[in-house]
């Protein structure tokens, strides 16, 4: 299964986020792409987002998660399930969408699953590293790896 992260903002040279992303992402075994969105390109989002996610929406292996403080709040298991059911249904690939500040159009999110993190505002770089981690939790969950307890 391909897992792809597509934000808005950059890891800049000196960002210590980008070095703790990387380190989960060498952790876990499937392909990872993280697809950084320019703040510019997130003013225009609606376009952006129809044109680089839309093309999935039929794609019946793939499956659009939308992190946005509206969402469910889910429990690392229960996340963990989440991604062990998408596996079991062939699912080849999870798109994760995190917004900026303003969020995401609401009529744009609603034809996916949204996901939270809570009701507190997250920097979008501190989100990437909470998913990533949050991944790669999920996948020593379904292999019995003792990293969860």
């Amino acid at each position: 299964m391909e897992l792809k992260i597509i934000s808005i903002g950059k890891f800049s040279g000196s960002c210590p986020y980008e070095k703790i992303f990387y380190h989960y992402v060498k952790r876990i075994k499937n392909k990872i792409i993280l697809e950084e969105i320019k703040i510019k390109d997130y003013v225009k989002k609606n376009f952006f987002l129809k044109k680089k996610i839309l093309p999935f929406c039929d794609d019946p292996y793939t499956n659009v998660i939308v992190l946005d403080k509206g969402g469910e709040t889910v429990s690392s298991e229960n996340f963990s399930k989440n991604i062990s059911q998408k596996i079991s249904n062939d699912c080849k690939k999870i798109i994760f969408l995190i917004g900026g500040p303003d969020g995401f159009d609401e009529s744009f999110i609603k034809q996916f699953e949204i996901m939270s993190f809570g009701n507190q505002t997250w920097p979008h770089l501190l989100v990437r590293i909470m998913l990533i981690e949050q991944i790669y939790r999920a996948f020593c969950i379904i292999n019995n790896h003792p990293y969860h307890k």
